[in-house]
């Protein structure tokens, strides 16, 4: 039997898919055009949506923000709940996690009408491992 948080993520899983039926395609192509040109957070050619939907979520949710229609821009509300959820759900962060972390971050700050100070619980715990990971991968000091 699966653990109680794999279970959790899975069912989050499939119901964001079937919440978004809608293809992603077109919010990922903004992405690349727009905010990719800027801020290359996520390696274009490695990039391969079907292989990690938390990633490609937070990639289509940053671009929904390009497009001028209410639906798009709620998309991608919706996208970056989704993600938000299921990083809580996530205890081994790989590289692709921590992309999605930093977009849904960026999401998250730059979405609202009020200026958000604060970062959230998530990118604090991004910030913290990579320093730790940092600090023990320096050589030590004769």
């Amino acid at each position: 039997m699966k653990p109680l948080m794999e279970q959790q993520l899975e069912a989050l899983q499939i119901s964001a898919t079937m919440a978004h039926l809608i293809p992603l395609d077109d919010y990922i192509s903004t992405y690349w055009q727009t905010f990719h040109v800027l801020f290359p957070i996520v390696h274009r050619g490695t990039f391969n949506p079907a292989a990690n939907f938390l990633l490609s979520s937070a990639v289509a949710a940053i671009g929904t923000q390009y497009h001028n229609t209410a639906a798009a821009r709620q998309k991608g509300v919706d996208l970056n709940e989704y993600c938000r959820r299921s990083i809580d759900l996530l205890s081994n962060w790989d590289l692709q996690t921590m992309q999605a972390i930093l977009l849904t971050e960026i999401f998250t700050r730059y979405r609202g009408r009020k200026t958000n100070i604060r970062l959230s619980r998530q990118f604090e715990e991004l910030y913290s491992r990579l320093i730790r990971s940092s600090i023990q991968d320096q050589p030590a000091l004769p």
